[in-house]
């Protein structure tokens, strides 16, 4: 009982409270010295380091166990620095970084309590090139853009036409002059050369695209009418033989229609539609100014013909399957009725204007085309053909309907017998 009374006795607590707070303030004053001795002891201290043939990284991990500064560095950068032998004694961390360092292309640099390790930046030497740029006439050119070729350091002139620009200090560099208008041109400025004066040239683009009437050759910019213009390299495709088939798809306004499936048949062209009921419909085929005649000039859509000149037109081909597409330089379409003040009324369905490869002087050359196909040879097996009972039953609906065979049948059979009372 009576030690319980002297241990809760108010004197003893009171004493316990102000030890504890001194206890905290002691603490309080040491932990905010510790940074400031850290700092000084890192910024200032001297230390002895001793090293024989070892590696920078090795070399970091010792002054990290000795210092409180923190290394920041990359590993690939300076892997190549071995073989380091050092015995110093009172450096600092920069003094012992700087031999270490010394001749690798690599710097160190402190910040608060880190050092960083890193490559040097390459430090090239410029000169300064002054100049004018003028344009053929002699006026300045303000506002002309002059940058260094291979770089992204440039200039621009100033109202005077004058520049003044920082380039490497070597034997030779390129400086380009661009400007709205003008030809871009590339000047050299070699080593010793401190000012330049340019003349930049108008850059005049002429219109030199013609289109071919078949009669004159007039410029692409004083014709009016409705044309289109390919080249025939353009629209040459292998293995077709004639040009009327490459030109399915490539000419607006014109369709290509191939009805029938015989091998060599002709298709059919169509400039913007049909424009005619009764006669020919196909385009006028000017080649080198020369027109090609239809080798069949006859209506080839009016139904009172027989069906052998029908079937006549799709194998006779049209007016220019002489020529070889290969030949050809440049197809012109006139598609409008500015084309009829040529050519006529037979201009009606459109013209296609062909002109084909002319000599060039120079060197003599020869040029070789050639293609080789592979077809399965025909048989009986490949076609569906009509058995006994099928002929019979087509010799009758030919009877029954008063229909005649459009060609000769051989006189024997069910056919032939309605062959001889038709006839």
């Amino acid at each position: 009982m009576k030690k319980n009374q002297e241990s809760n006795s108010p004197g003893r607590g009171k004493w316990n409270k102000i030890l504890l707070i001194m206890k905290l303030k002691i603490m309080l004053v040491l932990i905010s010295c510790l940074p400031i001795s850290a700092s000084v002891y890192s910024q200032d201290g001297k230390i002895s380091l001793h090293a024989e043939n070892v590696s920078l990284e090795e070399i970091i991990w010792d002054l990290q166990k000795k210092t409180d500064f923190v290394f920041m560095y990359g590993t690939r950068e300076i892997d190549h620095v071995r073989g380091l032998t050092l015995d110093v004694t009172g450096k600092t961390v920069q003094e012992i970084l700087a031999l270490c360092l010394k001749g690798t292309g690599l710097a160190s640099s402190v910040t608060g309590n880190a050092v960083i390790i890193r490559r040097e930046a390459a430090q090239q030497e410029s000169r300064i090139v002054r100049g004018t740029v003028k344009d053929e006439r002699g006026l300045p050119l303000p506002g002309v853009s002059v940058q260094v070729k291979g770089t992204t350091a440039g200039t621009s002139t100033d109202t005077r036409g004058e520049f003044v620009i920082s380039v490497p200090r070597q034997e030779e560099v390129t400086l380009v002059f661009s400007f709205v208008g003008m030809v871009k041109q590339e000047v050299a400025c070699k080593a010793g050369v401190s000012a330049l004066d340019v003349v930049m040239k108008d850059d005049v683009t002429k219109i030199d695209e013609v289109v071919v009437t078949g009669y004159s050759t007039i410029r692409k910019g004083d014709y009016v009418g409705a044309i289109t213009v390919v080249r025939g390299e353009d629209v040459y495709v292998a293995g077709e033989t004639s040009i009327d088939q490459m030109l399915q798809g490539v000419i607006p306004g014109m369709s290509v229609m191939t009805r029938s499936g015989q091998v060599g048949s002709s298709p059919k062209i169509r400039i913007r539609g049909t424009s005619t009921l009764l006669g020919n419909q196909e385009p006028v085929w000017v080649v080198d100014g020369v027109i090609q005649r239809d080798p069949l000039p006859v209506p080839d859509e009016t139904m009172s013909m027989s069906a052998d000149v029908l079937e006549m037109r799709e194998i006779a081909s049209n007016a220019i399957a002489w020529l070889n597409p290969i030949d050809i330089e440049t197809i012109t379409v006139l598609k409008d009725a500015s084309a009829t003040a040529i050519y006529g009324s037979q201009a009606a369905n459109g013209v296609i204007v062909i002109t084909t490869k002319k000599a060039r002087p120079g060197d003599i050359s020869v040029s070789y085309s050639g293609n080789f196909a592979i077809g399965q040879r025909p048989r009986y097996g490949l076609y569906d053909l009509m058995n006994s009972q099928e002929a019979m039953q087509f010799s009758k609906e030919v009877y029954l309907a008063r229909e005649s065979y459009t060609h000769e049948i051989l006189p024997i059979g069910y056919g032939g017998l309605i062959q001889q009372l038709q006839n």
